[in-house]
This record gives structure tokens, sequence and C-alpha cells, in this order.
């Protein structure tokens, strides 16, 4: 089967970041795990929590929320979080990646979208826009 240069494109940034995300998702829960670095929350802890949704799991295991968690990045459960949540910015990437593509072929349908993808995306990691 013959792909066009954007499904390649996307293919192959999507394959290479998914591959790094799970090694950095490795590595971040290796040193929670072994607690080389200090953890906000015991791994015990996460163990009897993580049936709970996020916001009851956020409040009983005392931990911030919103862009807040990053003032927890240098413990051991900040950074396993940090690692997951680069998958999510793995995926904006590869998206994003299709950007240029769509600009060489001159196909303003697909780069509409894609653009709208990517806003939609960071307008919503900004916290601006909060349904309740």
């Amino acid at each position: 089967m013959k792909l066009d240069r954007a499904s390649r494109v996307y293919a192959s940034t999507l394959e290479f970041l998914s591959i790094t995300g799970m090694i950095l998702i490795s590595l971040a829960f290796a040193l929670y795990a072994l607690e080389l670095l200090p953890t906000s929350v015991a791994l015990e802890r996460v163990t009897e929590l993580w049936h709970l949704d996020s916001a009851t799991f956020a409040d009983e295991a005392g931990i911030s929320t919103g862009w807040s968690w990053i003032d927890s990045i240098f413990t051991g459960f900040g950074i396993s979080f940090a690692a997951l949540e680069l998958l999510a910015v793995f995926a904006l990437v590869a998206i994003g990646r299709l950007i240029p593509v769509y600009v060489k072929e001159k196909d303003n349908w697909y780069l509409t979208i894609v653009v709208a993808q990517v806003v939609v995306f960071l307008v919503a990691a900004t916290g601006i826009l909060v349904v309740h």
C-alpha cells in the first residue's frame, strides 16, 4: 500500500514519539518505584486510590490539580505524571508536523483542520475554558 506524504510524516513521527514516550514513562516509573527521588505520594497509597476518578484521587492523595502539578515535578510521582503528560504533547507534535506538509502541498482544507486541532488542544491545555 502506498501512503501519501502526510500519512508517512504523521506515522513516522508518532512511531518515534510513542517509543520515546514509553521509554520515558518506564524510566520515570523506575525512579518512582525505586524511590530514587523524594515522593509526594507513596507508591502503596497510589495503588489504594487508583480506582477513584481523577478529582477524588487528587483530593485523597493531597496532590495539586491543573498546572500546579509542575511544582512537584522533581518528585517520583511528579516525574511519572510528567512523563504521562508528554504522551498528550507528543500527539500534538505529530499532528503539528502535518502543517508544513499541507502548506507545501497547498491543501488548505486539511491545513485548516490540522490548525484547528492544534488550536483546540492548546486552548484546552491552558485551562482558559473550564466546563463544570
